[in-house]
């Protein structure tokens, strides 16, 4: 398995991760006014946050550093499509 599709399967749950992150933020479900879903704590986001990271320390500190880029250029979009997703279902 090339090391690029290790990379795009490490961004699966860091992915996930930063849904989770996204959809129990506190101040987005303060402004949007939603009572339904609790927010997450501070300790929690922070635990996340690491988390969120994580799959990448293996490519870093064996020095695969385009297999790290394709990681992070994976995470990144997936935030950009979250982010999208969110804003488009609140202004429904």
């Amino acid at each position: 398995m090339s090391i690029d599709v290790v990379a795009l399967l490490l961004a699966i749950p860091s992915a996930l991760i930063l849904w989770l992150l996204a959809d129990r933020d506190p101040k987005r479900l303060r402004v949007q006014r939603i009572r339904d879903r609790g927010a997450l704590s501070a300790n929690q986001r922070k635990l996340l946050t690491v988390a969120l990271f994580l799959p990448a320390l293996p490519l870093m500190a064996l020095g695969y550093w385009s297999a790290f880029l394709i990681w992070f250029g994976a995470v990144f979009m997936v935030g950009w499509c979250v982010v999208l997703s969110l804003s488009t279902l609140a202004s429904r």
